[in-house]
């Protein structure tokens, strides 16, 4: 509280390698991305009492197989001691240079992400992308294709015949004083067509550190031409449920539905 003079400070760095191309003769060179950004940063201020180093940020992101292998990490250092001399650990305003050490690593978080899927589910991408600039849409219909091509997963398409997304995802903290936490998670998500009018979808996971899947949802579409059916399912967990909807397509009547589903509640329609 009271008057601040910081500083902050920043820096971002890209990596590159440049490969000499196979079989050229003008000895022309591309550039291959090792990290798309690896970066730095925190803050000085020179009127606390103190501990005026703030903790440091630190982050960086990459991507390898045409951008379908993603790659983010992030995480903060601590530049201060930990006094463990009096009953209760506490934090103290000495550098751990003082101790031959840079900084303590006190979150680090790890993601990855990879997606398979069929040939059509690139063709579909590549048509909305065409159509998303067509000056004949409507503005409602260019919301809709900015939608799909942001969040495809909450789509149903019956022409993709199948996809495949797994993400994993690793999060430690560690404040020295607190005992440290570890979140380690392998996530798998996707569909596929039984017929040209059914469509399954699935999601689930399993959580490495309680040796136990993480929530797990089946879903099954039935196109029925100017309505749609769905039924989903969460067999086990905290949220064991399922539920059934039958509605409208078309978007002005989507109050037109019938629906049940069941819970730890109960059921209701």
């Amino acid at each position: 509280m009271g008057r601040q003079a910081s500083m902050s400070f920043s820096v971002d760095n890209t990596i590159e390698a440049k490969v000499k191309a196979k079989g050229d003769t003008a000895s022309e060179f591309t550039k291959v991305p090792i990290l798309q950004g690896l970066n730095f940063s925190g803050s000085y201020n020179f009127l606390a009492d103190s501990m005026k180093l703030s903790t440091i940020s630190f982050g960086g992101r990459t991507a390898f197989f045409k951008q379908k292998l993603a790659i983010n990490f992030n995480g903060s250092l601590d530049p201060y001691q930990i006094d463990r001399s009096g009953a209760f650990p506490r934090r103290v305003d000495r550098y751990l240079l003082r101790e031959g050490r840079l900084a303590r690593l006190t979150s680090f978080s790890f993601s990855t992400g990879f997606n398979f899927n069929s040939s059509a589910f690139e063709k579909k991408r590549e048509q909305l992308e065409k159509q998303q600039d067509n000056p004949r849409l409507s503005q409602q219909q260019q919301q809709d294709i900015s939608s799909i091509l942001r969040n495809p997963n909450q789509f149903v398409d019956f022409t993709v015949p199948w996809t495949l997304t797994a993400s994993y995802s690793f999060n430690y903290s560690n404040d020295g004083i607190n005992k440290s936490n570890v979140v380690n998670t392998l996530n798998f998500n996707g569909d596929f067509s039984l017929t040209p009018k059914w469509k399954v979808t699935y999601t689930s996971g399993w959580d490495f550190e309680r040796n136990t899947f993480s929530t797990t949802q089946f879903s099954i579409f039935r196109d029925l031409h100017c309505w749609d059916m769905s039924f989903t399912w969460m067999p086990f967990g905290t949220f064991r449920s399922y539920s059934f909807n039958l509605r409208v397509r078309a978007s002005m009547l989507q109050d037109l539905k019938l629906s049940k589903r069941s819970s730890l509640f109960g059921n209701v329609f």
